[in-house]
């Protein structure tokens, strides 16, 4: 008895009225991709040095629009610069895309934190995915803009259009994957500043290196075989579209839980 009273004497009562309200939820894959695009804006040099391919690739196509080819080609001293970019115009753009690489760093900037991600309650599968995604978030409108803009200025077939616009989509999706691929292999999580992470990282420099191969190949077979650029340039996007497929492959077996612990 005397334990019920000292009770209702000492008890706090609240006599607000609580009303149940709309709960916002969102899914797994949307909240991983919150948390990627996040990581990107919250390190200016991570954002700035991934994302200047994207800028420079519509500041480029804008200046092409505004000054012409032939006023262009004189101020950069490169006769027929018409007619080279006509033969290569889709790798004009998928040389800008293989400089944005926001997955090339991405394991690298999870730092000391690279625990969350073994620990969170979703495949590897989803992990990348949305790591891909924010690549291909930045370069996607960076390459429509520009590809629109190309196919304007300049005069192109149907096939040698569609492949403008087929090319850099391609490439943009073999740079995302490779990049968290070539991260895999060479992961730097000690580092003491951003900087360390992004631009001293051995993973950056080698996905890099591997996008102008790919673009250089083509575009020497090109520059010989002019002829035979639209041929060429399908062979070389189905290649490339191929050697994502098999790096994507590798990436959803890995098991990346027991490689960040």
């Amino acid at each position: 008895m005397y334990t019920r009273i000292n009770t209702a004497l000492f008890a706090r009562h609240n006599h607000a009225v609580y009303h149940v309200t709309t709960l916002t939820t969102v899914s797994a894959n949307k909240a991983l991709y919150r948390r990627e695009l996040k990581l990107l804006i919250s390190y200016p040099i991570y954002l700035i040095n991934t994302c200047i391919g994207a800028v420079l690739m519509v500041a480029s196509v804008l200046g092409l629009i505004i000054y012409g080819t032939e006023q262009l080609a004189v101020m950069l001293e490169l006769p027929g610069l018409q007619g080279i970019l006509q033969y290569m115009a889709p790798f004009f753009p998928a040389l800008f895309v293989v400089m944005s690489s926001t997955t090339a760093a991405s394991l690298n900037m999870e730092g000391r934190n690279r625990w969350i991600l073994s620990s969170l309650p979703v495949s590897t599968k989803a992990i990348f995915d949305t790591k891909i995604l924010v690549n291909l978030t930045v370069l996607l409108p960076s390459i429509v803009i520009s590809d629109l803009a190309l196919a304007i200025t300049l005069p192109l077939s149907f096939l040698s259009t569609l492949m403008l616009f087929v090319t850099p989509a391609v490439y943009a999706v073999f740079i995302a994957v490779a990049g968290l691929f070539v991260n895999l292999r060479f992961p730097k999580y000690d580092w003491q500043s951003p900087q360390q992470a992004v631009k001293q990282s051995m993973s950056v420099m080698v996905t890099m290196l591997t996008g102008f191969v790919a673009i250089a190949a083509p575009a020497a077979l090109i520059f010989v075989f002019p002829v035979q650029s639209l041929l060429i340039t399908v062979a070389a996007t189905l290649v490339v579209a191929a050697i994502t497929a098999l790096l994507y492959y590798s990436l959803v077996t890995f098991n990346v839980r027991g490689f960040l612990n």
